[in-house]
């Protein structure tokens, strides 16, 4: 990819700079100061976004997790790829995140319901424990 790019114009400008409003610097201090806590890394914690993107651009802070706990980074970016198609447009990874299926009831129909006893509510129908036995002795 070219790294010589015309300047976004337009709705594209518009675009971007949504997204960067969206970032906060109070979270990308907490989090630089959170890295270097737990790698022992000595790095610049200012919250900026050009400081933040300049210290985990190059994988060096990031590496130091893949050496400590391979499976939980794997873990994480497991669920960042299952969800890259929603929020970045690029192809996802694993199983589909579901779309809510909105119901419509009727009024008839939410009245209906109110008169019905959920099995949850108490009943003395379905599986109990009655005529459980273990560890007793046998009575004849």
């Amino acid at each position: 990819m070219s790294v010589e790019r015309a300047t976004k114009s337009g709705f594209a400008l518009e675009a971007q700079q949504k997204v960067h409003n969206k970032y906060d610097e109070v979270l990308g201090n907490q989090l630089l100061s959170w890295i270097a806590l737990t790698t022992g890394e000595v790095m610049d914690t200012s919250g900026s976004m050009e400081n933040f993107v300049a210290l985990l651009k190059d994988g060096t802070a990031l590496c130091k997790y893949v050496e400590q706990d391979p499976n939980a980074v794997l873990i994480c970016l497991s669920s960042l790829a299952r969800k890259s198609e929603k929020l970045f447009g690029k192809p996802g990874l694993g199983p589909k995140e579901a779309a809510g299926e909105k119901r419509q009831w009727t009024e008839e129909q939410l009245r209906a319901g109110d008169s019905i006893i959920g099995l949850q509510m108490g009943s003395n129908k379905g599986a109990n424990a009655s005529g459980i036995n273990m560890g007793n002795t046998r009575h004849m």
